[in-house]
Order: C-alpha cells, then structure tokens, then sequence
C-alpha cells in the first residue's frame, strides 16, 4: 500500500479515508502535528514546533508584503529576507514584526523599489 496526502492507496487502486488508525498521517493533516511528536523528546518537539510556527509567521509576512507591493511570493521572500540581512535582524522577527503589523510593508519594500527604479 502507497500514501497519499489524507489517503492510503491499496496496491488494487481503491482508495479509502484514512483514519485514526494512520496516526502520524492523520495527526499531520488534522492539525494534530504535536501527537505526531509524541514519542520524541521535549526538546526535539519543542524545536519542531517553534520551526513550524517560525515558517507559518514567515508565510503570513510573504503574503503581507505581496499584497502590499504586488509581488511574487518569491519576490517577497527575497524583499523579506535582504530587510533582515541589512538591518542585522533574524528573518522570523522582521516577519513576526510584519505579520502583527507593527513594522510597515513599505519600510520593507522602500529598498526593492528602489532598485526596481535604477
């Protein structure tokens, strides 16, 4: 048998929901990650955890800036990440700044534009 996202495919080619007995597949896609981790450390889940959060606070602040300065997601990844290298400050705090509003999308996007005008 194969798995495919929320699905397990039986060699036949029937498929079939998948259940609670598929335990790691259906904590991941229920939302229910920390069960998946269940068995690990605290400080492995710990560090899973803030990872995760970390790329979900990054997404949201991707999604603030390509709205705000009609980018690709890639574009505003890279808007993102050259703020945090020429301010000395670590990716996940720029974007956690951008995604709680309290840093302006435009401070961000000033030096893109800038280079965009050149």
């Amino acid at each position: 048998m194969g798995f495919g996202v929320g699905r397990q495919v039986p060699d036949d080619g029937e498929q079939r929901v998948a259940d609670r007995d598929d335990g790691a597949l259906f904590a991941a896609a229920s939302g229910d990650a920390p069960v998946a981790f269940a068995e690990e450390g605290v400080g492995a889940r710990d560090d899973r955890m803030t990872a995760l959060n970390s790329r979900v606070i990054i997404e949201q602040a991707k999604g603030v800036l390509a709205v705000t300065g009609e980018l690709t997601m890639d574009s505003a990844f890279t808007a993102l990440r050259s703020y945090a290298r020429r301010n000395n400050l670590r990716l996940s705090d720029v974007a956690r700044t951008l995604a709680d509003r309290e840093l302006d999308p435009a401070v961000v996007l000033a030096r893109s534009e800038a280079r965009r005008a050149r």
